[in-house]
């Protein structure tokens, strides 16, 4: 199975952050081709990249920069996942839409 988990920021400071981290590595740990995409870094990326996760950064020159959502897009195209994940609102609204446009659960 194919896996995209959206995320704005992969930084300490938020539980979604941390939650992401570990159900993340487990499903990579088990298998799963896992995906990340996010727009801005931090300390989790190198956990994930340990578990062999693969990581995307997706960011703008800010929140609100539309080139987020066109590089989403472009990479629920390239990808294909079986089920796009997201968390948080931002990519809630963002990466929820590059899966309604692209037709990916």
């Amino acid at each position: 199975m194919k896996i995209l988990h959206c995320i704005p920021v992969l930084d300490h400071g938020g539980g979604a952050e941390r939650h992401l981290s570990y159900l993340a590595f487990e499903q990579a740990k088990r298998g799963q081709e896992v995906h990340v995409a996010f727009s801005r870094g931090g300390a989790y990326e190198e956990r994930l990249r340990s578990a062999g996760v693969a990581l995307h950064d997706v960011g703008g020159r800010g929140n609100y920069d539309p080139r987020i959502f066109i590089k989403l897009l472009r990479l629920v195209v390239a990808l294909r996942p079986d089920v796009v994940q997201t968390m948080l609102p931002q990519m809630d609204i963002l990466g929820g839409a590059a899966a309604l446009l692209t037709g990916s659960p």
